[in-house]
């Protein structure tokens, strides 16, 4: 069933919705979603936000010309592969003029090397918890991880590496996401044909597209970094020390095993307040602890507390590599400290209980340099900017709004750039989701 490009407009705020889908549903899905303002959660590893959202039921389309998948759904955003023209690809949902997919032959990832070990047949295996699959082979800010999180022991296609002259454990690894990871494509750069029976093709063209695939092997051996010279050989055939404890702590039902569960989690704490007030900590160890925990009660009473404590550690420990890197430029380095904290203040904040009703609060302006034909709207509060608004669906015209403060949900589809009070700096930018009115339109503010 074949679509033309569909448009949409509103009484508040003209857009036009662009979907070349193969399916009817795919389409009107679309529609409705920016009709009624539909909305889904959407979970990433530095924030929870909900988005309007609509999911299609399984739908496949083909990849029209120069369809290229992002990391995020923004043009600016990291290109993660190019589908060829033809290509099958599998509809997850669909969010204003953007679709998210899996193509036939899967989505290529960065991971860094001390989360895998090697596998057979040029796989790895990955160990660890929640670990970030990334667009680009860095931690950097354009390098913004995906949503989906990878569990120890998932077996992935390894496809490259970074560079080879590098222990594995400080190198990163190109490897194929596991089924079911997306990507964000315009919607219009999907090609007007019909796909019968697009399960069996999916089926079929994935094991063509990994037939193709080059065969990568990765050392058995590494080195694990720690505070002293020793060096552990961890084998393919090895599972990790948290793994075999995560199956013997899953056994355990008895009261007993409940409270060696709390003082796990207790021993964690005790390590984190140390380290906080030591001159010198090892985050690493800090992080372990933390992990050892979740992946025994993954739904435990104090799960997310264990998940914020190990985002933080991890920033603390890049925050610690960025600050010992002499090989840093002096301008990449106060750039990269600068994000690394605000990324860790963010983390912090998180755990305040009042924290989380809004994303971002302010008197929303017109901000007087954009362009007349696409104004561009911010928030400001305390005489500064705290975020660029947008909403892609359509739901708010936000040209009503002007002079109200407001507290705004959405999606952060970037975060803020450069320092706060410079010229080069940017406000986070936000996709509204749901929006506030806190006070009327004031005389002066």
């Amino acid at each position: 069933m074949s679509r033309h490009l569909y448009s949409l407009s509103t009484s508040s705020l003209a857009a036009r919705t662009l979907c070349a889908a193969a399916s009817v549903c795919v389409l009107s899905l679309a529609a409705h979603a920016q009709q009624t303002g539909e909305q889904a959660t959407t979970t990433t590893t530095t924030t929870t936000a909900t988005a309007p959202a609509s999911t299609p039921k399984i739908e496949y389309v083909r990849a029209g010309t120069n369809a290229k998948l992002f990391n995020l759904p923004d043009p600016k955003g990291v290109v993660l592969t190019t589908a060829e023209k033809g290509t099958l690809l599998k509809v997850k949902e669909v969010r204003g003029t953007w679709l998210s997919v899996e193509p036939a032959g899967g989505i290529p990832v960065w991971i860094y090397g001390k989360y895998l070990i090697a596998a057979d047949k040029g796989s790895a295996t990955v160990q660890g918890t929640n670990v970030r699959m990334r667009p680009l082979p860095s931690t950097s800010q354009d390098s913004y991880p995906l949503d989906q999180l990878l569990k120890g022991g998932e077996t992935l296609k390894v496809l490259q590496r970074a560079d080879e002259t590098k222990p594995l454990e400080k190198d990163w690894v190109k490897v194929l996401a596991p089924a079911g990871t997306i990507g964000w494509m315009q919607a219009s750069n999907a090609a007007n044909q019909t796909v019968v029976d697009g399960a069996k093709a999916m089926e079929t063209e994935h094991t063509a597209a990994l037939a193709k695939l080059p065969m990568v092997t990765l050392p058995t051996t590494f080195a694990t970094s720690t505070d002293t010279t020793t060096t552990a050989a961890t084998t393919a055939t090895e599972k990790p020390a948290t793994e075999q404890t995560t199956a013997a702590e899953k056994v355990e039902t008895t009261p007993a095993a409940a409270a060696k569960t709390t003082s796990t989690f207790a021993a964690a704490e005790q390590q984190y307040e140390a380290a906080r007030a030591a001159t010198t900590a090892d985050w690493n160890a800090v992080k372990s602890a933390y992990e050892a925990y979740l992946a025994a009660n993954p739904k435990g009473a104090s799960a997310d507390t264990a998940r914020l404590r190990i985002e933080e550690c991890e920033l603390r420990l890049q925050i610690a590599a960025i600050e010992s890197d002499k090989k840093l430029r002096e301008q990449e380095r106060e750039v990269q400290l600068t994000d690394a904290k605000r990324r860790l203040q963010a983390a912090s904040l998180s755990q305040d209980p009042l924290w989380g009703r809004f994303q971002a609060r302010g008197w929303l302006e017109l901000d007087p340099y954009s362009d007349a034909k696409t104004p561009r709207y911010v928030l400001r509060f305390g005489g500064k900017t705290v975020a660029e608004v947008v909403c892609g669906t359509g739901r708010y015209d936000l040209s009503q709004y002007i002079g109200y403060e407001l507290g705004v949900m959405g999606t952060i589809t970037r975060g803020a750039i450069g320092e706060p009070g410079t010229t080069s700096a940017r406000p986070m930018r936000l996709d509204t989701a749901r929006l506030e009115v806190i006070s009327g339109r004031p005389a002066r503010r």
